[in-house]
């Protein structure tokens, strides 16, 4: 299992492109990826403009495959983001119903859409997290 946090701080006048953006893809993904997605929430942060994402899949693959999904990857995102910051989350044991997040190795022929993907997120579980406990 996998799970990020998303931070979008959204350009100025563009907030209701961008809610009416994650209504769509909340849709869709529920529509057609409901067998791998665990939580697929957006809210709105206290600062002006800032919006955050809570997601978690089943795996890494289920989120890369999520990212080039047709109706994800063929919407406009130019010009909407002043920010955006992804970072893993590591579920803590026995405080949260989540699995902690497993960062397999990536293959050396991952399709190209979704090493983009990929690249915008660290490769390896962070050191200080210490190994996934069971």
């Amino acid at each position: 299992m996998i799970t990020l946090l998303s931070i979008q701080t959204v350009a100025p006048g563009r907030e209701a492109d961008y809610v009416a953006i994650q209504q769509k893809l909340w849709r869709l993904t529920q529509e057609q990826e409901s067998e791998h997605v665990v939580r697929y929430e957006h809210y709105r942060d206290t600062k002006p403009n800032q919006f955050v994402s809570l997601l978690t899949f089943s795996s890494l693959e289920a989120f890369l495959a999520h990212q080039v999904a047709p109706y994800h990857d063929d919407v406009d995102w130019e010009g909407l983001f002043v920010v955006h910051e992804m970072q893993w989350l590591d579920p803590l044991p026995g405080a949260n119903d989540l699995s902690q997040t497993l960062l397999p190795a990536l293959p050396d022929d991952l399709d190209p859409a979704q090493r983009v993907y990929a690249d915008m997120l660290p490769a390896d579980r962070p050191a200080w997290w210490g190994g996934p406990q069971r």
